[in-house]
């Protein structure tokens, strides 16, 4: 049975204003947690399937890659992206979903 982690977050701002802020170039590297330690490799190029993503994680001494691949995306709704290397490889992460 293939298991899916469904968040539903409401934030106090219109789902155009967050839409408009993860298609930002430097969104992905924004979003990373400043308490982690890990650097942004490859930014993806936009929210469209096919774009990908790498961040190096580090882990003590050694640095692990993880890449994403986005693999749905419906302009200002939805974009839903996967691992395709990682601790947990491969996985889908959650579906963004944007309303009003």
């Amino acid at each position: 049975m293939k298991e899916r982690l469904v968040r539903v977050l409401e934030l106090p701002v219109p789902a155009e204003l967050l839409w408009a802020f993860h298609e930002r170039p430097d969104a992905f590297a924004l979003l990373q947690p400043p308490w982690e330690a890990s650097e942004v490799i490859e930014l993806p190029k936009s929210l469209e399937v096919g774009a990908r993503g790498a961040l190096g994680a580090k882990l003590g001494p050694l640095t692990l890659r993880i890449e994403a691949e986005h693999i749905a995306y419906e302009k200002g709704r939805s974009f839903t992206d996967t691992m395709l290397r990682g601790p947990t490889h491969p996985t889908s992460g959650p579906e963004r979903l944007f309303s009003s």
